[in-house]
Protein backbone atom coordinates (compact mmCIF):
# COMPACT_ATOMS: atom_id res chain seq x y z
CA UNK A 1 0.00 0.00 0.00
CA UNK A 2 1.36 2.74 -0.50
CA UNK A 3 1.43 6.89 1.73
CA UNK A 4 0.76 4.18 4.64
CA UNK A 5 0.78 7.19 7.00
CA UNK A 6 -1.83 9.95 6.89
CA UNK A 7 -2.46 13.37 8.97
CA UNK A 8 -6.31 13.39 10.09
CA UNK A 9 -7.90 16.01 12.73
CA UNK A 10 -9.53 14.66 15.90
CA UNK A 11 -13.08 15.36 16.20
CA UNK A 12 -15.92 15.57 18.94
CA UNK A 13 -18.02 12.81 18.23
CA UNK A 14 -20.33 13.43 21.83
CA UNK A 15 -19.97 14.66 25.39
CA UNK A 16 -17.04 12.21 25.87
CA UNK A 17 -15.96 11.27 23.07
CA UNK A 18 -13.67 12.05 20.22
CA UNK A 19 -13.68 10.84 16.63
CA UNK A 20 -10.97 9.88 13.89
CA UNK A 21 -11.62 8.72 10.25
CA UNK A 22 -9.77 6.26 8.25
CA UNK A 23 -9.21 6.02 4.51
CA UNK A 24 -11.82 4.30 2.62
CA UNK A 25 -8.67 1.86 0.76
CA UNK A 26 -7.64 1.31 4.62
CA UNK A 27 -10.83 -0.10 5.58
CA UNK A 28 -10.82 -2.06 2.29
CA UNK A 29 -7.84 -3.95 2.81
CA UNK A 30 -8.36 -4.67 6.48
CA UNK A 31 -12.53 -6.09 5.40
CA UNK A 32 -14.10 -3.56 7.45
CA UNK A 33 -16.65 -1.32 7.13
CA UNK A 34 -19.18 1.00 8.81
CA UNK A 35 -20.49 -1.20 12.22
CA UNK A 36 -17.37 -3.69 12.33
CA UNK A 37 -16.54 -4.15 15.73
CA UNK A 38 -13.15 -2.99 16.34
CA UNK A 39 -10.50 -3.19 19.03
CA UNK A 40 -8.40 -0.27 20.81
CA UNK A 41 -5.62 -0.49 22.62
CA UNK A 42 -3.69 2.10 24.04
CA UNK A 43 -0.20 1.10 23.61
CA UNK A 44 2.01 4.30 25.50
CA UNK A 45 2.61 7.04 22.95
CA UNK A 46 -0.56 5.50 19.84
CA UNK A 47 -3.17 3.72 19.51
CA UNK A 48 -3.48 0.47 17.88
CA UNK A 49 -6.70 -0.55 16.55
CA UNK A 50 -7.03 -3.90 15.65
CA UNK A 51 -10.19 -5.77 13.74
CA UNK A 52 -12.53 -7.60 15.78
CA UNK A 53 -13.06 -10.57 12.79
CA UNK A 54 -9.14 -10.16 12.22
CA UNK A 55 -8.37 -11.55 15.70
CA UNK A 56 -10.45 -14.35 15.53
CA UNK A 57 -9.02 -15.38 11.82
CA UNK A 58 -5.66 -16.16 13.97
CA UNK A 59 -4.84 -19.34 13.47
CA UNK A 60 -5.67 -21.33 16.53
CA UNK A 61 -5.49 -24.61 15.09
CA UNK A 62 -2.36 -26.22 13.28
CA UNK A 63 -1.93 -29.22 11.32
CA UNK A 64 1.05 -30.73 10.73
CA UNK A 65 1.83 -33.48 8.05
CA UNK A 66 4.56 -36.27 8.54
CA UNK A 67 6.12 -37.53 5.89
CA UNK A 68 7.53 -41.21 5.55
CA UNK A 69 11.08 -41.46 6.72
CA UNK A 70 10.63 -38.44 8.71
CA UNK A 71 11.97 -38.61 12.45
CA UNK A 72 10.89 -37.41 15.33
CA UNK A 73 12.60 -34.78 16.41
CA UNK A 74 11.67 -32.73 13.12
CA UNK A 75 8.20 -33.46 14.17
CA UNK A 76 8.82 -31.84 17.96
CA UNK A 77 10.27 -28.97 16.00
CA UNK A 78 7.18 -28.39 14.13
CA UNK A 79 4.90 -28.98 17.31
CA UNK A 80 6.71 -26.94 19.13
CA UNK A 81 7.14 -23.97 16.16
CA UNK A 82 3.50 -23.78 16.08
CA UNK A 83 2.39 -23.93 20.05
CA UNK A 84 4.61 -20.69 19.83
CA UNK A 85 2.88 -19.19 17.49
CA UNK A 86 -0.15 -19.71 19.74
CA UNK A 87 -2.14 -22.61 18.15
CA UNK A 88 -5.00 -24.06 20.38
CA UNK A 89 -4.97 -27.46 18.36
CA UNK A 90 -2.53 -29.04 17.16
CA UNK A 91 -3.20 -32.41 14.90
CA UNK A 92 -0.15 -34.40 13.42
CA UNK A 93 -0.96 -36.28 10.71
CA UNK A 94 1.52 -39.01 9.66
CA UNK A 95 1.35 -39.98 6.13
CA UNK A 96 1.52 -43.63 4.85
CA UNK A 97 1.86 -46.67 6.51
CA UNK A 98 1.48 -45.89 10.35
CA UNK A 99 4.73 -46.15 12.00
CA UNK A 100 3.06 -47.15 15.75
CA UNK A 101 6.71 -46.72 17.33
CA UNK A 102 7.27 -43.20 15.89
CA UNK A 103 3.69 -41.80 16.77
CA UNK A 104 4.56 -43.49 20.64
CA UNK A 105 7.84 -41.57 20.47
CA UNK A 106 6.26 -38.72 19.25
CA UNK A 107 3.16 -38.44 21.85
CA UNK A 108 5.85 -38.83 24.48
CA UNK A 109 8.47 -36.25 23.81
CA UNK A 110 5.31 -33.91 23.44
CA UNK A 111 3.78 -34.66 26.58
CA UNK A 112 7.72 -33.85 28.51
CA UNK A 113 8.65 -31.30 26.19
CA UNK A 114 5.27 -28.78 25.80
CA UNK A 115 3.68 -27.14 28.29
CA UNK A 116 0.34 -26.38 29.23
CA UNK A 117 -0.96 -29.44 27.19
CA UNK A 118 -4.34 -30.59 28.35
CA UNK A 119 -4.65 -33.71 26.34
CA UNK A 120 -3.28 -35.84 23.84
CA UNK A 121 -5.06 -37.77 22.02
CA UNK A 122 -4.57 -40.29 18.96
CA UNK A 123 -6.67 -42.40 16.65
CA UNK A 124 -5.12 -43.93 13.11
CA UNK A 125 -2.40 -42.08 11.56
CA UNK A 126 -2.88 -38.92 13.78
CA UNK A 127 -1.94 -37.15 17.22
CA UNK A 128 -4.01 -34.48 18.49
CA UNK A 129 -2.53 -32.25 20.80
CA UNK A 130 -4.79 -29.52 22.59
CA UNK A 131 -3.51 -26.65 24.85
CA UNK A 132 -4.58 -25.29 27.82
CA UNK A 133 -6.24 -21.69 26.96
CA UNK A 134 -4.52 -18.72 29.11
CA UNK A 135 -5.79 -17.52 32.14
CA UNK A 136 -7.08 -14.17 32.79
CA UNK A 137 -3.71 -13.59 34.20
CA UNK A 138 -0.50 -14.68 32.78
CA UNK A 139 2.42 -12.39 34.17
CA UNK A 140 5.40 -13.04 31.97
CA UNK A 141 7.50 -11.96 34.53
CA UNK A 142 6.86 -14.55 37.07
CA UNK A 143 7.75 -16.86 34.40
CA UNK A 144 10.87 -15.37 33.95
CA UNK A 145 11.62 -15.38 37.67
CA UNK A 146 10.91 -19.10 37.96
CA UNK A 147 13.19 -19.59 34.77
CA UNK A 148 15.95 -17.58 36.81
CA UNK A 149 15.13 -19.80 40.00
CA UNK A 150 15.84 -23.17 37.86
CA UNK A 151 18.75 -22.48 35.81
CA UNK A 152 20.41 -21.02 39.16
CA UNK A 153 19.87 -24.20 41.21
CA UNK A 154 20.68 -26.44 37.85
CA UNK A 155 24.69 -24.47 37.87
CA UNK A 156 24.97 -24.22 41.30
CA UNK A 157 24.09 -28.46 41.53
CA UNK A 158 26.22 -28.62 38.22
CA UNK A 159 29.21 -27.29 39.81
CA UNK A 160 28.89 -29.06 43.23
CA UNK A 161 29.93 -31.99 41.08
CA UNK A 162 33.48 -30.80 40.95
CA UNK A 163 34.53 -31.86 44.83
CA UNK A 164 32.10 -35.11 44.15
CA UNK A 165 33.50 -38.30 43.95
CA UNK A 166 33.38 -39.52 40.10
CA UNK A 167 31.73 -42.44 40.77
CA UNK A 168 29.42 -40.69 42.10
CA UNK A 169 28.15 -38.11 39.90
CA UNK A 170 25.71 -39.69 37.53
CA UNK A 171 22.33 -39.27 39.67
CA UNK A 172 23.26 -35.70 40.57
CA UNK A 173 24.25 -34.88 36.90
CA UNK A 174 21.11 -36.66 35.47
CA UNK A 175 18.52 -34.60 37.66
CA UNK A 176 20.63 -31.51 36.96
CA UNK A 177 19.65 -32.44 32.59
CA UNK A 178 16.50 -33.26 33.39
CA UNK A 179 15.55 -29.69 35.01
CA UNK A 180 16.67 -28.81 31.88
CA UNK A 181 13.09 -29.47 30.59
CA UNK A 182 11.68 -27.32 32.94
CA UNK A 183 13.83 -24.24 31.37
CA UNK A 184 12.72 -24.84 28.20
CA UNK A 185 8.93 -25.08 28.89
CA UNK A 186 9.00 -21.64 30.53
CA UNK A 187 10.99 -20.07 27.79
CA UNK A 188 8.50 -21.33 25.11
CA UNK A 189 5.39 -20.76 27.33
CA UNK A 190 6.99 -16.64 27.26
CA UNK A 191 7.19 -17.16 23.75
CA UNK A 192 4.08 -18.06 23.26
CA UNK A 193 2.26 -15.45 25.63
CA UNK A 194 3.82 -13.13 23.36
CA UNK A 195 3.07 -13.75 19.85
CA UNK A 196 -0.26 -14.30 21.40
CA UNK A 197 -0.36 -10.50 22.68
CA UNK A 198 1.08 -8.96 19.74
CA UNK A 199 -1.47 -10.71 17.12
CA UNK A 200 -4.34 -9.84 19.62
CA UNK A 201 -5.37 -12.63 21.54
CA UNK A 202 -4.80 -11.73 24.98
CA UNK A 203 -4.04 -8.15 26.09
CA UNK A 204 -0.81 -6.70 27.35
CA UNK A 205 -2.48 -6.04 30.83
CA UNK A 206 -3.02 -9.99 30.77
CA UNK A 207 0.69 -10.68 31.02
CA UNK A 208 0.58 -7.82 33.61
CA UNK A 209 3.60 -5.53 30.84
CA UNK A 210 2.89 -2.20 31.07
CA UNK A 211 4.51 -0.94 27.99
CA UNK A 212 4.51 -3.44 24.59
CA UNK A 213 8.15 -2.85 23.98
CA UNK A 214 8.64 -4.56 27.59
CA UNK A 215 7.54 -7.82 25.43
CA UNK A 216 10.65 -7.77 23.00
CA UNK A 217 12.94 -6.79 26.73
CA UNK A 218 11.43 -10.17 27.82
CA UNK A 219 12.06 -12.33 25.04
CA UNK A 220 15.23 -11.74 25.39
CA UNK A 221 16.27 -11.80 28.13
CA UNK A 222 14.24 -15.11 28.76
CA UNK A 223 16.17 -17.02 25.56
CA UNK A 224 19.80 -15.38 27.81
CA UNK A 225 18.19 -17.67 30.61
CA UNK A 226 17.32 -20.29 28.07
CA UNK A 227 21.16 -20.71 26.62
CA UNK A 228 22.60 -20.15 30.34
CA UNK A 229 20.72 -23.54 31.15
CA UNK A 230 21.60 -25.00 27.89
CA UNK A 231 25.22 -24.44 29.52
CA UNK A 232 24.22 -25.29 33.47
CA UNK A 233 23.42 -28.63 31.42
CA UNK A 234 26.37 -28.83 29.77
CA UNK A 235 28.83 -28.93 32.98
CA UNK A 236 27.01 -31.94 34.58
CA UNK A 237 27.28 -33.47 31.29
CA UNK A 238 31.08 -32.89 30.86
CA UNK A 239 31.74 -33.34 34.23
CA UNK A 240 30.78 -36.49 34.01
CA UNK A 241 33.80 -37.11 31.54
CA UNK A 242 36.13 -35.54 34.45
CA UNK A 243 38.42 -37.54 36.89
CA UNK A 244 39.47 -36.27 40.09
CA UNK A 245 40.19 -32.76 40.28
CA UNK A 246 43.30 -31.08 42.41
CA UNK A 247 41.93 -29.48 45.18
CA UNK A 248 43.08 -26.39 44.99
CA UNK A 249 41.83 -26.12 41.23
CA UNK A 250 38.39 -26.98 42.52
CA UNK A 251 38.30 -24.02 45.24
CA UNK A 252 39.25 -21.73 42.37
CA UNK A 253 36.53 -22.78 40.07
CA UNK A 254 33.72 -22.92 42.68
CA UNK A 255 34.88 -19.02 43.61
CA UNK A 256 34.33 -18.11 40.15
CA UNK A 257 31.45 -20.08 39.37
CA UNK A 258 29.82 -18.68 43.38
CA UNK A 259 30.46 -15.26 41.81
CA UNK A 260 28.71 -15.97 38.42
CA UNK A 261 26.18 -17.28 40.33
CA UNK A 262 25.31 -14.18 42.57
CA UNK A 263 26.22 -12.24 38.97
CA UNK A 264 23.51 -13.96 37.28
CA UNK A 265 20.72 -13.26 39.98
CA UNK A 266 21.95 -9.49 40.59
CA UNK A 267 20.87 -9.19 36.73
CA UNK A 268 17.90 -11.19 36.53
CA UNK A 269 16.65 -9.32 39.79
CA UNK A 270 17.42 -5.84 37.91
CA UNK A 271 14.85 -6.70 35.13
CA UNK A 272 12.66 -7.74 37.20
CA UNK A 273 12.70 -4.57 39.45
CA UNK A 274 13.59 -2.30 36.91
CA UNK A 275 16.85 -1.61 38.42
CA UNK A 276 19.00 -0.02 36.22
CA UNK A 277 21.41 0.69 39.42
CA UNK A 278 21.73 -2.77 40.19
CA UNK A 279 22.51 -3.70 35.88
CA UNK A 280 25.22 -1.32 36.06
CA UNK A 281 27.07 -2.80 39.31
CA UNK A 282 26.35 -5.69 37.20
CA UNK A 283 28.48 -4.61 33.99
CA UNK A 284 30.92 -3.33 36.51
CA UNK A 285 31.91 -6.40 37.51
CA UNK A 286 33.45 -7.70 34.24
CA UNK A 287 36.63 -7.05 35.30
CA UNK A 288 36.40 -8.58 37.99
CA UNK A 289 35.28 -11.87 36.74
CA UNK A 290 37.76 -11.86 33.69
CA UNK A 291 40.39 -11.46 36.09
CA UNK A 292 38.86 -14.78 38.10
CA UNK A 293 38.72 -16.60 35.23
CA UNK A 294 42.34 -15.66 34.53
CA UNK A 295 42.81 -17.12 37.98
CA UNK A 296 42.02 -20.44 37.33
CA UNK A 297 42.85 -20.86 33.65
CA UNK A 298 46.76 -20.18 34.97
CA UNK A 299 46.06 -22.96 37.67
CA UNK A 300 44.59 -25.00 34.69
CA UNK A 301 48.29 -24.77 33.00
CA UNK A 302 50.15 -25.29 36.43
CA UNK A 303 48.83 -28.59 36.72
CA UNK A 304 48.49 -29.57 33.07
CA UNK A 305 44.69 -29.77 33.00
CA UNK A 306 43.24 -29.93 29.84
CA UNK A 307 39.86 -31.98 27.99
CA UNK A 308 36.18 -31.20 29.81
CA UNK A 309 37.29 -29.18 32.84
CA UNK A 310 38.21 -26.25 30.34
CA UNK A 311 34.86 -26.96 28.38
CA UNK A 312 32.90 -26.56 31.96
CA UNK A 313 35.34 -23.45 32.15
CA UNK A 314 34.35 -22.37 29.16
CA UNK A 315 30.53 -22.54 30.20
CA UNK A 316 30.79 -20.89 33.23
CA UNK A 317 32.25 -17.73 31.28
CA UNK A 318 28.87 -18.41 29.03
CA UNK A 319 27.00 -17.96 31.75
CA UNK A 320 28.64 -14.57 32.98
CA UNK A 321 28.12 -13.38 29.65
CA UNK A 322 24.33 -13.77 29.38
CA UNK A 323 24.07 -12.09 33.18
CA UNK A 324 25.71 -9.04 31.30
CA UNK A 325 23.51 -9.44 28.24
CA UNK A 326 20.21 -9.28 30.76
CA UNK A 327 22.21 -6.07 32.66
CA UNK A 328 22.18 -4.63 29.38
CA UNK A 329 18.85 -5.49 28.22
CA UNK A 330 17.43 -3.86 31.63
CA UNK A 331 19.25 -0.59 31.01
CA UNK A 332 18.06 -0.18 27.21
CA UNK A 333 14.90 -0.85 28.40
CA UNK A 334 14.51 1.18 31.35
CA UNK A 335 17.10 3.86 31.48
Amino acid sequence: MKNPIEVRKIQVAGKSSLAVTIPKRWAEVLGINAGSPVYLEFRGYEIAMLPALMVHEVETQRVIEVKPGEGSDSVIRRVISAFIKGAQIIRVTFMGSIDRELIDEVTREISVRVPMVETISYGDGEVKVTVLSPTSSMPIKSFIARMSNVVSGMFKDALSLIKMDPEERLSVARDVMDRDYDVDRNYMLIHRLINMTINGLISVKSVEIDDRPELLSCLLVSKSLERSGDHSWRIAQWMLEVGSINENVADLILVLGDEVNNLHKSAVSSFLSRDVDKAQTVLDMRNSIAQRRVEVNNALKAYSITGPLNLVIESIGRLAAYAYDIAEITLDTYL
